[in-house]
């Protein structure tokens, strides 16, 4: 996932959210690790969060341009809350309970 997209650093990303560590996420890449479930699904959540916010606010936009970066801003939580849903579901199919 690009941080850079979001306007923060990684350090903020895995601290504000994951809820992790500031060096959490340098850590996942640098080992080619995956996020843990606990991470995923508080970054969905946080995700979905800022969707609603949006939705909130586009529905009060007084002008073209508000709803134009609010669609904007709308347009890609939606589209990391699924990125992160897919993660989830990814996840839950490698756990141990499913390979019984």
């Amino acid at each position: 996932m690009k941080t850079e997209r979001l306007g923060m650093s990684e350090k903020a990303f895995s601290r504000d959210w994951l809820g992790m560590s500031v060096s959490y996420w340098a850590y996942i890449k640098s080992a080619k690790a995956n996020p843990s479930a606990e991470c995923l699904l508080r970054l969905y959540g946080r995700l979905k969060h800022q969707k609603q916010i949006h939705e909130y606010q586009l529905s009060t936009a007084k002008t073209e341009i508000q709803r134009y970066f609010i669609n904007d801003g709308l347009a890609l939580y939606a589209s990391l809350a699924e990125k992160a849903h897919t993660a989830i579901e990814e996840y839950s199919l490698q756990s141990p309970e499913h390979s019984q």
